[in-house]
């Protein structure tokens, strides 16, 4: 999996190596990184960021960070497709894949390079017959089987596709389903007020939270309209109903209700098999699928359909390795997206009392130091505090964070028939197709994949896949950053209170900063300032000679440059 936290832009030292680190994986080979007096010509650049990738096993909660690198952020999609080309190689070539187990999927979120690089490494070719996954994959039809090498998988973090699908509802760009209905913040305020739960200020504040990366609201927004599509049967139901309008739009919020409720129980519901969490995630990949197949891009992005869709192939490609690697084992839907490694960079915050900017030295520290934390939060659970920002909701059970051990159905990997659940979700989706007022031709699913270039990755036909164009980079549904909050610095004051000789008080004077140079002179700094004028002009004086170098205890030469006759800790300057 991998992701980026931010960095402080500077440069570090590292006396050790006696080389500076903090300056961008990409352009950093073009200087010596040898700390010297002088530098060889480059350019090069400070790192915005620190890209982090880390491997973790299936039914493990144990993270492993085996890259941190500093970066610009003016890679494109080939320099990420190097990086994770050589992060695979450095794990089979080191031994790793025969001694802990092979890479089956990489994970990462919604970033428009990695996916345009994990798109290039992992769908670049079909899997073959030969493999002995193909003989489960191969009769689910319209699933995508394209793999990378050694059938390694691309996957998206379902928890960044929770907030992207609530950034798209509330966002302006809406979304339009069911005869062209119009589904947008403004319609579901209107219609949400009607659940007992919510008042007009609640859902204001779940439809305009103040923190858009909070994902126990955006859960509840998802949940709010399953909730409310359920409790308007009596409407929906009766089709002599004189609000046409009204019933039309609950028809609408009704199909976006079974839409994103399919795509989010599997996650969320401890009472599911896993039998029954592929029956949903195909629901959804098969209504996903017919409705972007009317509306496009007016449903939703085509990065947002994309990221969907793929995670729904990563969760099967994934179980059926499971199965074949050992039947009896549990298979943990947590277990996929890169949670993890976005819960080390919540201890890392948390270590630097909530402050994003920190070195390059300082994040490597802190990520060793959150490494520590996990593992004792893994050995005594009790003492985890949790991630607000990471919870699933505490309208779930209660519970902060949904795992492995609190999951209560039966997710024996061998206990699903996977091509069977995936014909059951397709039953499902075609139930609520045939009630909405998608055309037949969008949901005739024998008869469209039929066609080998038209799959859920794929819907349009000839093998054409949405969302990976450089001219498709506009993501409506992209969840935005809130910038750090910066303390105002207020200038400084000195009250000043003027009196005269008469011990009268004429005045206040308030003093700034700009004040403080003539005020805080003594009588020896005034008298020099005025003699300094006095001062005839000096000859120039002979350049000085080269200082000797530094001696002693616990002094080291190479700590220290010469600069202009002085030696300078090459600390104070990195």
């Amino acid at each position: 999996m991998v992701d980026e936290i931010a960095l402080e832009e500077m440069a570090v030292h590292f006396s050790k190596y006696n080389k500076i680190a903090g300056l961008c994986w990409k352009h950093s080979h073009l200087i010596d990184p040898v700390l010297r007096t002088k530098f060889t010509d480059g350019e090069v650049h400070f790192g915005k960021e620190l890209t982090v990738i880390g491997v973790a096993c299936f039914g493990e909660d144990e993270l492993y960070p085996v890259l941190a690198a500093p970066t610009c952020k003016t890679e494109n999609a080939g320099d990420m497709e190097i990086t994770l080309t050589l992060a695979i190689e450095r794990w089979n070539v080191t031994g790793a894949a025969a001694s802990v187990g092979p890479v089956w999927s990489f994970a990462t979120n919604g970033d428009a390079t990695r996916r345009a690089a994990g798109h290039k490494l992992f769908l670049k070719k079909p899997l073959l017959p030969e493999s002995p996954l193909y003989g489960i994959l191969n009769n689910m039809p319209g699933l995508n089987t394209m793999t990378g090498d050694a059938e390694v998988m691309l996957d998206f973090d379902f928890k960044h596709i929770f907030k992207r699908f609530c950034t798209l509802i509330r966002s302006a760009a809406r979304i339009v389903l069911n005869n062209s209905r119009v589904i947008n913040s403004m319609m579901l305020s209107r219609y949400l007020v009607w659940l007992p739960a919510y008042n007009e200020a609640s859902v204001m504040k779940l439809l305009h939270p103040d923190d858009p990366q909070d994902v126990p609201r955006a859960i509840e927004l998802m949940q709010a309209i399953v909730e409310f599509s359920k409790s308007q049967y009596s409407i929906l139901n009766d089709s002599f109903s004189t609000d046409v309008n009204t019933r039309a739009n609950l028809v609408s919020i009704t199909l976006l209700s079974n839409l994103i409720e399919s795509i989010l129980v599997p996650f969320i519901n401890t009472k599911l098999s896993l039998t029954e969490q592929v029956q949903s995630l195909s629901c959804y990949a098969h209504l996903a699928f017919s409705i972007f197949r009317v509306h496009r891009r007016l449903f939703m992005p085509f990065q947002l359909y994309y990221d969907t869709q793929t995670c729904v192939k990563n969760v099967i490609f994934n179980i059926t390795k499971q199965q074949l690697l050992d039947p009896y084992k549990s298979f943990f839907l947590g277990d996929c997206g890169d949670n993890r490694l976005e819960l080390m960079f919540g201890r890392s915050r948390m270590i630097g009392g909530h402050n994003s900017g920190c070195s390059y030295s300082q994040a490597l520290d802190r990520l060793g130091t959150a490494k520590d934390i996990d593992g004792v939060f893994n050995r005594h659970p009790e003492l985890d505090p949790g991630h607000r920002r990471l919870s699933l909701g505490k309208r779930i059970e209660d519970v902060d964070h949904i795992n492995r051990m609190m999951w209560r159905g039966d997710i024996i990997s061998g206990h699903c028939d996977l091509p069977s659940a995936w014909r059951q979700g397709r039953e499902i989706a075609l139930s609520i197709l045939t009630t909405s007022q998608i055309g037949p031709i969008n949901y005739s699913f024998a008869d469209l994949f039929r066609d080998p270039g038209t799959n859920i990755l794929c819907p349009l036909g000839k093998n054409k896949y949405f969302g990976i164009a450089e001219e498709e980079l506009d993501d409506s549904s992209r969840v935005p950053n809130l910038p750090p909050v910066v303390p105002a610095t207020l200038p400084s004051h000195v009250i000043e209170t003027v009196i005269s000789e008469a011990g009268d008080i004429q005045g206040v004077h308030m003093a700034t900063d700009e004040d403080d140079e003539e005020l805080m002179l003594t009588f020896e700094e005034e008298l020099i300032a005025q003699s300094i004028s006095d001062i005839p002009p000096t000859q120039p004086h002979p350049l000085p000679t080269v200082p000797s170098a530094l001696q002693g205890a616990g002094i080291r030469a190479n700590d220290y440059l010469l600069y202009k006759g002085r030696w300078i800790h090459k600390q104070t300057i990195c």
